[in-house]
């Protein structure tokens, strides 16, 4: 940091300094009186610092099990936030979505990144009204992801042979996995791919070759200047302004900026596309019903179902237009393609650290797949009721997500005044009493920990913080050692009593194919390979946006990394 900046930073503290004093900092000293927090030594920076840059994903449970589910964080100047994981309090943020938003500058990065008007950011009638357009279109969509699935396959099997060692080879599966899928997520929302025609596919392939980890690479480490200029913009500045700001001369944001305009691009593209084939220009477009509202069958693309319930809905319903649908395509593929290609690499390098429970999977599978008739697993196979019928293979998944959330931290600002209710009281501030409800006044910042929710001991049983599939299978063990620990419920979420997927108006509105995709892939994989870890390479879970595997000896800038050894069977 060069002089002037430094100058600079003095002058923005000292009056922003003054003026959180008389307008903010007082609001939460109430907070930070009722419920304990991580130990802090210095007003400015607080110890937001150590919070918002740990990537250490063991560091950060282990907060949740030295101060319990529900802690204090100081941000920078004085501010008190307020990092949660009890059960009652999510589903209390579950059942009132509208009393939370993001903050400012996130919702306006977040517009960058999705588009405008995306389902994420919209709040109240406008997010009710997409989002019972968007249920409705997932639920009509139907896909086995097969074909992607066997093309990773056969990369794999080619990999294997190219290297000179037969059958057998090491391979960064994690490569693979993130590509794999966003083609899947974009060939079921939009339900082609980039290569069937280049030419009505350009921005389409210039966003896929931009967006690979956006998230993970723009929400990460941030510095010390960019806290304190993030805490005294959203206290002080209006919106306008904070828009203002996000045009700063800064890389991150010239990236960000970057693909705002692409996605703009894509959005255009894909209405130009659409009112194409409505308009019949060539025999080509009129032979394709992909998107075109003729085609009354099961939907093809989950776009093309959104379109024909769109165009269903009474004047009176305030039907969405062309481009507001269009608009929430960039948004689908951001969110599926980081947190299901790495929850694929987790499941595939927990299989491969524990090859006894790995054999068992399979051998599961290969009898399923006989007993319908054939020793590939057949087409009605990859039917939702068949793929439900391995509780070993959706044990795996359920650990993998219990584990390894895709999204392991929420952050939100209270909008009024909220009481959370405690499933478990916990110890005040002073230690001399129990807080059975914490009140939050409006504008704290609240984090929502959903990693440590996955871990509550109290939920998952004492060796919560260790991956046992077996605790979803307690009546098919083999030895007591095997046997699950009993779970609680605590009706959270759509998925296995997990938070992994939110819940209420917000909860994923993709779960239901992320959990497809998953079994087809595990499925059709565990039926060709049998997967081992590398030898004298270590692998650690890395916290930015969502979670990735990365290299033991990738400390300074880890990236996305999976190396395993794979043998054809």
């Amino acid at each position: 940091m060069n002089i002037p900046d430094i100058i600079t930073l003095i002058a923005i503290m000292i009056v922003g300094g003054y003026l959180l004093q008389n307008r903010i900092f007082c609001q939460h000293q109430k907070l930070s009186d009722i419920v304990k927090g991580l130990p802090c030594r210095s007003w400015v920076f607080g110890n937001i610092i150590a919070f918002r840059t740990e990537l250490d994903f063991g560091a950060l449970l282990g907060w949740h099990d030295t101060y319990g589910a529900a802690y204090t964080v100081r941000g920078c100047l004085g501010e008190t936030r307020l990092v949660i994981s009890d059960p009652a309090a999510f589903k209390f943020f579950f059942q009132n979505p509208y009393k939370f938003s993001r903050p400012p500058l996130d919702t306006l990065s977040s517009d960058l990144i999705n588009g405008s008007g995306a389902v994420f950011s919209e709040i109240g009638p406008s997010h009710r009204r997409l989002r019972g357009v968007m249920d409705l279109a997932f639920r009509k969509y139907a896909s086995s992801f097969q074909e992607g699935t066997d093309a990773v396959i056969q990369q794999w099997i080619d990999q294997c042979q190219q290297n000179g060692r037969g059958e057998q080879g090491t391979i960064n599966v994690q490569q693979a996995l993130g590509k794999f899928a966003l083609t899947e997520s974009m060939h079921a929302v939009l339900g082609d791919t980039p290569e069937s025609d280049s030419k009505k596919h350009t921005a389409q392939k210039m966003w896929i070759e931009y967006s690979s980890n956006i998230l993970s690479e723009l929400i990460s480490k941030p510095t010390k200047r960019a806290l304190i200029i993030e805490r005294l913009a959203e206290a002080l500045l209006p919106k306008t302004l904070l828009r203002i700001m996000l045009h700063l001369p800064e890389e991150r944001l010239k990236r960000l900026h970057r693909f705002s305009k692409l996605n703009a691009d894509f959005v255009n593209e894909i209405v130009v596309n659409y009112e194409s084939k409505q308009l019949g220009c060539s025999a080509e477009d009129d032979s394709d019903t992909t998107t075109s509202p003729k085609n009354n069958g099961s939907s093809t693309s989950i776009f093309s179902a959104m379109v024909r319930i769109n165009e269903g809905l009474s004047k009176s319903q305030n039907k969405l237009t062309l481009r507001q649908i269009a608009s929430q395509v960039p948004s689908m593929l951001i969110a599926g393609q980081d947190t299901v290609g790495n929850s694929l690499s987790w499941a595939l390098y927990e299989l491969a650290s524990h090859p006894d429970w790995q054999e068992r999977v399979r051998e599961e599978i290969i009898a399923h797949a006989r007993f319908s008739g054939e020793a590939e697993c057949p087409q009605a196979f990859f039917r939702n009721e068949g793929l439900d019928g391995l509780p070993c293979l959706n044990a795996h998944i359920k650990e993998t997500l219990r584990f390894y959330p895709g999204v392991p931290m929420v952050n939100r600002i209270t909008l009024e005044d909220v009481v959370f209710p405690l499933a478990e009281p916990i110890l005040s501030a002073d230690g001399k009493s129990k807080v059975t409800q914490i009140l939050v006044q409006k504008g704290t910042r609240v984090h929502f920990n959903l990693a440590a929710y996955n871990k509550t001991r109290s939920i998952w049983g004492e060796d919560a913080g260790s991956f046992n599939p077996w605790r979803w299978l307690p009546t098919q063990r083999l030895s007591e050692s095997e046997q699950g620990p009993v779970r609680v419920s605590t009706g959270l979420g759509p998925y296995a009593n997990l938070s992994s997927f939110i819940g209420g108006a917000r909860v994923c509105v993709g779960w239901r194919l992320s959990i497809l995709l998953m079994q087809t892939f595990l499925t059709r994989c565990l039926a060709k390979f049998r997967f081992k870890l590398v030898e004298n390479v270590g692998i650690r879970p890395i916290v930015t946006f969502t979670i990735f595997p990365a290299l033991d000896n990738d400390e300074d800038s880890p990236s996305p990394s999976l190396p395993l050894g794979i043998e054809m069977l």
